[in-house]
């Protein structure tokens, strides 16, 4: 072998010693950010009040997990994340004995469908990692923080079967109200059980302006639930989805610390006969990389020069209620007016904002004013405001004489807010006062 050759294999030998390693850790770890992008923030309204849960992403990136009390009630769903704002489209599955639903989004997420692994390969004091938007976590931070993933670490305590039979890991991994829904990881990524509960009693509570209120308090600490799922199993393929399964269990190496940018830098799943295609994949990798070190040495060969690579339950509704009027749901913010079609403001826009604005005759209580002896309109007839979640307009009957009506002629309940969508219309009394909501 002459001198040139020499260099060369010398250097693709370097370059394999450290890329060969990489290359199988590629193939054996899931990155942390590939768990928080499978996870998911839900935010539910119920009439006026607002919570949010969290989920993740399954099927072909449009179906999002969550419990059954997360999705139950709910008038409205929006999934958040990261540069991600989705409307629900339907609840596709629900089960409300082992508190499970998934919902059909009205576009495709992009989001990566997450591994599921089942009870059989999962042990005793095996780590966990919970992730979630736990309610109390948005009293600090910016919008930002509102759909950063937050992650807690903690081991599997027990095997429970509930008083209804579902199957449950009980966890010391902290989870609260927000959490509910989200994705219990093991070490190496993969989805083992569905946050669902803590041991939580309802108490009564002095606030700070001196009146009490009912609040959830934890009863016992590092006592927490999790669905297993293997429950998840045939509500996914009731709903016609089918489950992308771990092969074999995950194991963690005593090797080196933990990567912030991984599970664990020492995870790896034990492999199995389905398990070659990752062999595979990483073998692919390997030679590519190789490949690519060949024509970067012959590069410096060429030039002799430098070379250089570029390189929870539902959250309690008093406190979420603070924590939304505190923060703007993320995404273009609504520029909604008020169009009058007919009567006295008919050809006049009114610009709504999520405050409250009152319609009505009495100029002291509204900001929309009506002629003092009109018959048709009370001294404070109805409100109007945005809706943050939908984008919508909010309209509220204030106790009328006469009623506020959708344009198709139902009449709305005094107090029962009712969404009014973009070009959507409504009047006051009858036709002669009638509104559009323009965007």
């Amino acid at each position: 072998m002459d001198i040139t050759r020499l260099h060369v294999a010398r250097r693709l030998g370097w370059l394999a010693a450290i890329l060969l390693p990489a290359a199988a850790g590629w193939a054996a770890e899931t990155p942390i950010d590939r768990m928080e992008a499978s996870t998911v923030r839900i935010v539910e309204r119920h009439g006026q009040a607002v919570g949010t849960g969290s989920g993740f992403v399954v099927g072909d990136g449009s179906y999002v997990v969550t419990n059954h009390h997360v999705v139950e009630g709910a008038e409205e769903l929006l999934v958040l994340g990261k540069n991600l704002k989705i409307h629900m489209d339907r609840v596709v599955a629900d089960d409300p004995v082992n508190d499970l639903a998934i919902i059909h989004l009205t576009e495709n997420s992009g989001r990566p469908a997450v591994e599921l692994r089942l009870h059989s390969g999962v042990k005793k004091t095996e780590t966990v990692l919970a992730a979630g938007f736990p309610g109390a976590a948005d009293d600090q931070g910016t919008m930002e923080d509102f759909l950063e993933v937050k992650f807690t670490k903690g081991i599997i305590s027990a095997f429970v079967k509930s008083k209804e039979g579902t199957l449950l890991y009980q966890i010391d991994a902290a989870i609260n109200p927000g959490n509910s829904g989200g994705p219990l990881f093991d070490e190496c990524g993969s989805v083992i059980g569905i946050d669902a509960m803590k041991s939580l009693r309802e108490a009564t509570v002095v606030g700070p302006d001196g009146q009490p209120t009912q609040e959830r308090l934890p009863y016992g600490e590092g006592v927490a639930w999790a669905i297993q799922s293997d429950q998840l199993l045939s509500v996914m393929r009731a709903a016609g989805i089918q489950p992308q399964l771990a092969s074999g269990a995950c194991v963690v190496s005593a090797s080196g610390p933990a990567d912030s940018n991984t599970a664990d830098a020492g995870a790896a799943r034990v492999p199995s006969m389905g398990s070659s295609n990752r062999l595979l994949i990483g073998a692919g990798a390997t030679l590519l990389l190789v490949m690519v070190g060949f024509v970067a040495i012959a590069r410096w060969r060429s030039t002799r020069g430098g070379y250089a690579m570029a390189g929870a339950g539902q959250a309690g509704q008093n406190l979420q209620n603070r924590v939304l009027n505190r923060m703007e749901i993320p995404g273009p913010k609504p520029d909604l007016r008020l169009r009058g079609v007919s009567g006295v403001h008919a050809g006049q826009e009114f610009p709504v904002s999520t405050n409250p604005i009152t319609l009505g005759r009495d100029p002291h209580m509204s900001q929309i004013v009506f002629d003092a002896h009109d018959s048709v309109v009370s001294k404070r007839h109805c409100t109007v405001r945005v809706d943050r979640v939908s984008g919508g307009l909010i309209v509220e009957d204030c106790g009328s004489t006469n009623g506020t009506f959708l344009d198709n002629g139902e009449r709305l309940r005094t107090g029962e807010p009712r969404l009014v969508p973009p070009y959507g219309s409504f009047y006051l009394g009858d036709r002669s006062h009638v509104f559009q909501v323009k965007a």
